[in-house]
């Protein structure tokens, strides 16, 4: 392609004048590095949740990497594929769930300071949002986010991990790596020494390891667990192990000062010289003892000619690399505009999404789950206007829906393929909703978005407002007490929630509100459900102002704003509900569905295409195949202005000349200036 614009452009040239030649090129190189920054600025302006280049502690994996990375083919396990020698820590994350975005901070943090652990432990991470890694998460049973899960040694392909169930915080997470190797007794050599005499404790040992580093501390402290996980697999010559004060027969046996403390202490063992030395004493932290038994290892190492080993300072990551995640205020950024009526695009991407990486995650679906999806498909197909494949589409899932007790998503999921809405191929894209940088608004604003149509719609539905969107047949489908068990719309709301939505923390929150709602009542008119969770979609507006989650383009409101309604606002700024629900009905009346959208379709085919164009173009990565891509779209663009730019030129001289034959009068309109 290259080879051919420099045909063209040598042709073109071959008219051209000697200022002609010199502007050509320069325009050129303006376009192409204004453009090519914009590019790179937008992309590094914008940070995803982990990124390989800057958060060093932590594995960044795939559904293409994940299996090279973790698994390996060890000889002493008869070649069978398996985790090697070490303990993976993986979180399962959603870029868009709120709760991620919070733990990510603490996530990070502890993967940096627990780098000097490396040989034991290792971290990483899996976005479950990005579609192409939707297989690997389902095949690790990942329903909720995040999910962390331990993978201990020799653990095999395919094999599920451990959930982590601790609190999801810096102390929390880290106590918790602790207290699994504790319960794996990985590694052998961080296990409690149960020997009672010194010389049991020598016998216990490997007959080439002469010097032993031994740490006395309380029955409560973590620290001795951390000094060996930080300088085992450093250590040349030492080897080192840990008791507690309980092990009282041992401690008496070190001597009067390892009886009386303080702890936790170091103590150096010599095999042949049978002695014990007390040589450190824990000051809070675990970095003296680290740097003591560092310090001895290098001088034995010398004593014994071993070249003295190069190791980083303990947490050497710590002081360079601040484990923030940065949030761009909201004064710097353009405020976007808001739509006066609900995108169905967005509404569409949000079924999609939910069925393609929510409802697919579940290996069956029986029981109350099955009920709650069973509601929540006919509500759509009752309540949501969808485009015609679509609507065919879950209109026959519903049916088979209310045929079985059990269900599995794959055969779901190629059900709607074969009726002509395959959602896995189907694109996801934004209008309303669209972030202004990744993991902001997205679908969790699109499935507000569904959520208040359904409840909208109902009201409409059973009240016969003008514009009913609704079949009238579909009239008595849904019960005026929007708390009914069996055909209320809140009710069908709880459950998709309470069984799909995959963001722990936010369904969590969500379905208190519901919870304490049916503590107070067990009756709600349709027309107070609008209501209802219009109040709880405002409160968690509220509570999420100046959040890290915020999108600084989309700054968090009490909806509807004054602009958007303004007869909304009482004289006190508090809100009118009577004209907040005449507002919700017209905001929530879709006008926009498209009539077809078939991955057989031509035009869905260009949708697809151009989304996969927009996902280029939008690329924050800062890999070298997304520089590249970025150059060579701005390439051709460039090179169509230079083609328009010579051809106006040439077409002025022509026309100059024209005149001048013509009329014969040598005159020409004054030249413009364009650069």
């Amino acid at each position: 392609m290259l080879c051919l614009y420099i045909i063209m452009v040598s042709f073109i040239t071959s008219k051209m004048s000697l200022a002609d030649l010199f502007i050509v090129p320069l325009v050129a190189v303006i376009l192409v590095s204004i453009t090519v920054s914009t590019a790179q600025g937008s992309a590094l302006e914008f940070q995803e949740l982990y990124n390989q280049t800057t958060d060093f502690g932590i594995s960044i994996l795939t559904t293409e990497n994940f299996n090279e990375t973790l698994f390996v083919i060890l000889p002493d396990n008869d070649n069978t594929l398996c985790t090697d020698n070490v303990v993976w820590l993986v979180q399962f994350y959603n870029s868009w769930c709120g709760h991620c975005q919070h733990f990510a901070p603490s996530y990070k943090s502890v993967a940096n300071s627990t780098i000097p652990w490396r040989e034991f432990v290792k971290v990483g991470v899996v976005d479950c949002s990005v579609r192409k890694n939707s297989p690997l998460c389902n095949q690790y049973d990942v329903q909720m986010y995040p999910t962390i899960m331990f993978f201990p040694p020799k653990t095999k392909v395919g094999a599920l991990g451990k959930k982590f169930t601790g609190p999801h915080t810096v102390p929390g997470l880290y106590n918790g790596i602790l207290d699994y190797l504790d319960q794996e007794g990985f590694p052998p050599e961080m296990v409690l020494v149960t020997s009672s005499t010194i010389d049991e404790l020598w016998n216990s040992l490997p007959e080439d390891k002469e010097n032993l580093a031994l740490i006395v501390e309380p029955i409560d402290s973590s620290l001795g667990k951390d000094v060996l996980l930080s300088t085992l697999g450093d250590l040349h010559v030492l080897t080192a192990r840990r008791i507690t004060v309980l092990n009282r027969a041992l401690v008496e046996a070190l001597g009067d000062v390892a009886i009386t403390g303080p702890y936790p202490q170091l103590w150096l063992l010599d095999r042949k010289a049978k002695t014990s030395n007390k040589i450190a004493v824990s000051s809070g932290g675990s970095e003296d003892l680290i740097a003591a038994i560092f310090a001895i290892d290098d001088e034995l190492a010398v004593q014994k000619g071993i070249v003295k080993p190069v190791r980083h300072p303990v947490h050497y990551m710590e002081a360079d690399h601040q484990v923030e995640t940065p949030v761009k205020k909201a004064d710097s950024m353009e405020i976007k505009p808001e739509f006066d009526h609900v995108q169905s695009l967005d509404i569409t991407s949000a079924i999609i999404y939910m069925f393609s990486t929510e409802v697919a995650t579940h290996k069956t679906i029986d029981g109350e789950q099955l009920v709650a999806l069973r509601r929540f498909v006919k509500a759509l197909t009752d309540l949501v206007p969808l485009p015609s494949p679509a609507n065919v589409a879950f209109q026959k899932l519903s049916g088979h829906l209310a045929e079985v007790t059990f269900t599995e998503p794959k055969r779901m999921l190629k059900a709607l393929s074969a009726a002509g809405y395959d959602v896995e191929k189907l694109p996801v894209k934004w209008v309303g909703c669209a972030g202004s940088q990744p993991g902001r608004r997205g679908y969790p604003c699109g499935l507000w978005q569904l959520l208040h149509t359904l409840t909208v719609n109902t009201y409409r539905n059973n009240t016969n407002t003008e514009g009913t969107l609704i079949p009238t047949d579909k009239e008595t489908e849904w019960s005026s007490n929007a708390l009914d068990e069996e055909a209320g719309i809140l009710t069908t709301i709880f459950g998709y929630i309470r069984h799909f939505f995959s963001c722990d923390d936010c369904r969590l929150n969500f379905l208190r509100e519901a919870d304490g709602l049916k503590a107070q009542t067990k009756s709600m008119s349709n027309e107070e459900a609008v209501l209802w969770l219009w109040k709880v979609h405002n409160g968690v507006n509220r509570r999420l102002v100046g959040d890290i989650t915020e999108d600084p383009a989309h700054p968090k409101i009490q909806f509807p704003s004054q602009t958007q309604c303004p007869q909304c606002r009482l004289a006190d700024n508090s809100f009118d509900e009577h004209e907040v629900k005449n507002y919700f009905l017209r905001f929530y009346e879709v006008k926009d569905v498209p009539t077809t959208w078939n991955v057989r379709d031509p035009k869905h085919r260009q949708l697809v295409a151009a989304q996969e164009v927009a996902n280029i173009l939008t690329n924050t990565s800062s890999s070298s195949s997304g520089s590249s891509s970025t150059i060579w779209i701005v390439l051709p663009g460039t090179f169509c202005l230079m083609v328009a730019f010579l051809g106006f030129r040439q077409w002025r001289r022509q026309q100059q000349k024209s005149h001048n034959g013509v009329w014969g009068l040598g005159y020409s309109r004054p030249r413009v200036k364009w650069m």
